[in-house]
């Protein structure tokens, strides 16, 4: 059985908020900025495919990002970052958001990442 090829992605401009408003405003050379809700909204992005990732590798979080590219990085691969993060992050973040705000509520959880440690 021969693998699908992935189609190369494809850069739109970004035109609408997450909060739905249309009428953004000039921020910087990149960013535009929603006056309805405040957030910054980079001017341009991959088409909505891009995002959603499969086991292929050619999209953004496919299985050779998180097997392969992140290695190449210098940072453990996703396997072993789950061993890791566990008992080395998870309680500390519980703990930082349970000083803000204790059961029951919401929060917004912005990026799935803690980022490059090594910056």
């Amino acid at each position: 059985m021969q693998k699908e090829k992935v189609k190369k992605p494809v850069f739109i401009a970004s035109q609408i908020c997450w909060c739905g408003n249309a009428s953004l405003v000039p921020f910087s050379e990149k960013y535009l900025a929603c006056p309805a809700c405040s957030t910054l909204i980079s001017t341009g992005r991959m088409e909505d495919e891009y995002y959603e990732g499969t086991d292929e590798g050619q999209t953004l979080y496919g299985k050779d990002y998180w097997l392969k590219h992140v290695v190449q990085l210098g940072t453990p691969d996703i396997i072993a970052r789950a061993r890791l993060d566990l008992v080395e992050r998870d309680i500390y973040w519980l703990r930082d958001i349970l000083h803000y705000k204790l059961p029951p509520g919401n929060s917004l959880e912005l990026g799935c990442c803690h980022g490059d440690q090594s910056s």
